[in-house]
């Protein structure tokens, strides 16, 4: 039960993305409210729905459910290429998921470096108003994962370390809720005994 837990905790670990974006928007209360209902509404049409689809138009005992339901639906209707078109599919939710990724980290390191907590070069914002340094940096470490994980993937630190990201993710959630808790406990008077 705790590895499926794990799973839905990864799947939809990123939603709070909105709200960075909404940050920096000209109104950011507004923008955030219709950040999270539009998030609500994609996973109800994307997930929930497609998953629907599925069940509703493959027999649970069919073997295609074992390979790829989704191509399996596609195939269905006759539309030729299945594979390809989910591919295509796949290949841009990755994009958006590196897109998304790249946009906090960088807003992350942004804020890091405005606190005195990272380089001060990383608050230097573009005319555009993005944080050039920050998001080249976020870039760079990607690229360096990306070749650490291509040259050091038997390595058992680096496997160790890549595999349990959504228990990660679920720390990092339940960090600040922790934090806060012990921050207003410290912060409430003490009794000195007479």
């Amino acid at each position: 039960m705790l590895a499926g837990i794990l799973v839905v905790v990864f799947s939809f670990f990123g939603a709070e993305i909105a709200t960075i974006a909404a940050g920096e928007s000209e109104n950011p209360v507004d923008a955030a409210k219709k950040a999270v209902k539009s998030t609500v509404w994609r996973i109800l049409v994307f997930y929930i729905g497609s998953i629907a689809i599925v069940v509703t138009l493959l027999p649970w005992n069919s073997a295609n459910v074992a390979k790829s339901p989704y191509v399996a639906v596609i195939e269905l209707f006759g539309i030729p290429g299945a594979g390809t078109i989910m591919d295509i599919v796949v290949l841009t939710s990755v994009l958006s998921c590196l897109n998304s990724g790249l946009y906090t980290a960088s807003r992350m390191l942004f804020s890091l470096s405005q606190r005195g907590d990272a380089p001060k070069s990383w608050t230097k914002i573009s005319k555009r108003g993005v944080p050039a340094a920050a998001v080249l940096s976020s870039t760079v470490v990607g690229f360096i994962t990306v070749g650490l994980n291509y040259v050091a993937r038997k390595r058992y630190f680096f496997s160790w370390s890549t595999r349990p990201a959504p228990s990660h993710s679920s720390c990092g959630w339940s960090s600040p809720r922790r934090s806060s808790s012990c921050a207003a406990a410290w912060a409430q008077p003490r009794r000195t005994s007479p």
